[in-house]
């Protein structure tokens, strides 16, 4: 990208995202085409080679930030690169490792930095499928993410303490109608509190990176059971009410989108049993 004028014919085409290259361009250049991004609704996703590009690039404040392993000198290719200079790429912002990655090995090498995004061309232009070489370089990471844990004991009130993975703890109950104490919230309540920080969490992290002033987010969910045990949800509504100046409802409708349709794991496994409708409105503030 080097001219305005690509960045729109790139969200006619129905792209995505846009690539700006440091190297390529100065900053006015940069700053020009960010702009031209967010005005619609595209991410950005700064490329740079070395220390000194990263720094220009911060200076843009980008939500990506993608480090090619290429020296463009050379030709040669070195993850060390991008070990080298995650250390300062912000906290919050997405960082991306481009090129050199061939094997699974090398993935790993990445994750253990905690980088977990990457950028390949070179292996898809090896000869096999797309769905071969990415199923080869991620097949590591499906079989080493697909577990998680969770511990329940009983408390001496007859309350549940649950534990998660992370270490927090949350305390469930029954209801008093089934001899509960009200002592915390009951299960299936839990149930759309996890969908509703689910989603919250992926609206908010989009918004952000398409630059939206909002001040505050809250989400009102109301939900339908079926009436005979056990009782499933059928129906669950969420409304949205993100409050700021100056907010593109075009981008929240975006951005709830998104997380319902491609994010939210809560979402994509409640829409098998139950209708998930959502809406949204904005307030000043």
């Amino acid at each position: 990208m080097i001219d305005p004028w690509q960045v729109a014919e790139a969200r006619a085409i129905g792209a995505d995202c846009i690539l700006l290259i440091v190297a390529a361009l100065d900053p006015e250049q940069m700053a020009e085409l960010a702009s031209a991004a967010a005005d619609l609704s595209l991410d950005v996703l700064v490329e740079v080679h070395d220390r000194q590009e990263l720094n220009a690039a911060l200076r843009l404040k980008p939500a990506m930030i993608g480090i090619n392993n290429r020296d463009l000198r050379t030709f040669e290719t070195s993850l060390e690169t991008t070990l080298a200079l995650a250390t300062e790429v912000p906290r919050g912002t997405l960082l991306v490792t481009e090129s050199g990655i061939h094997t699974r090995e090398d993935v790993a090498s990445m994750r253990a930095a905690d980088i977990n995004a990457f950028l390949v061309g070179g292996l898809h232009a090896s000869g096999r499928s797309r769905c071969t070489s990415c199923h080869a370089l991620c097949l590591s990471r499906f079989r080493e993410g697909s577990t998680m844990h969770a511990t329940l004991r009983l408390r001496a009130d007859d309350s549940i303490e649950g534990t998660t993975q992370s270490g927090h703890q949350v305390v469930m109950d029954r209801s008093p109608d089934v001899g509960g104490q009200n002592l915390g919230a009951r299960p299936m309540e839990m149930l759309l509190l996890s969908l509703g920080g689910c989603t919250m969490i992926d609206v908010i992290l989009i918004l952000r990176k398409s630059r939206q002033p909002f001040s505050d987010i809250r989400i009102e969910i109301n939900a339908e059971r079926a009436p005979d045990i056990p009782q499933v949800f059928t129906k669950i509504h969420l409304h949205f009410v993100v409050v700021g100046n100056d907010i593109d409802a075009k981008r929240v409708e975006r951005a709830i989108n998104l997380s319902a349709e491609k994010y939210c794991s809560a979402s994509r496994m409640l829409e098998s049993v139950a209708e998930i409708t959502h809406d949204f409105e904005i307030l000043p503030g």
